[in-house]
C-alpha cells in the first residue's frame, strides 16, 4: 500500500464517520430519557438506568386539582368500572384506580362541554 493511498483511505474513512455520526447521534438520543436528552452533558449513550420502588407515573398530587361539575359522583363511576381492571402485582390497585379515575375525569373535563355535564 503506498503512501497516496493510505491518504486517501484515511479521508475515506474520516468522511464516512463525519456523515454517519449524526445517525450514531440520532440513535443513542433516541434512548436516552428526556432528562438526559436537556442536560448540559453531552454523551451518545444514556445513562445506567437507576430501578424504582414504585411507579413514577402513580403519583398522589398529580390530578388532586381536578375539579368540575359532578366530581364526586362522576369519579365513583370511573372506579366502579376500573375495579375489574388487573392492575401489575407491584402497583397499589385501590391507589392507581384512584388516580387512574382522576386522570379519566380532568380528560374528559377538557374533552365534553360544560353544559353537557
Amino acid at each position: 500500500m503506498s503512501h497516496n493511498d493510505f491518504i486517501i483511505y484515511a479521508l475515506l474513512t474520516f468522511g464516512s464517520l463525519l456523515f454517519a455520526w449524526p445517525f450514531i447521534w440520532m440513535v443513542g438520543t433516541s434512548i436516552k430519557l428526556e432528562r438526559e436528552v436537556l442536560s448540559n452533558r453531552s454523551s451518545i449513550l444514556p445513562e445506567a438506568p437507576i430501578p424504582r420502588s414504585r411507579s413514577p407515573y402513580l403519583d398522589d398530587r398529580t390530578f388532586a386539582h381536578a375539579d368540575g361539575p359532578h366530581r364526586e359522583e362522576a369519579i365513583g363511576i370511573l372506579e366502579e368500572q376500573l375495579r375489574s381492571h388487573v392492575w401489575p402485582s407491584q402497583v397499589d390497585p385501590e391507589i392507581a384506580r384512584q388516580q387512574v379515575a382522576r386522570g379519566i375525569y380532568e380528560r374528559l373535563l377538557g374533552l365534553i362541554a360544560y353544559e353537557r355535564w
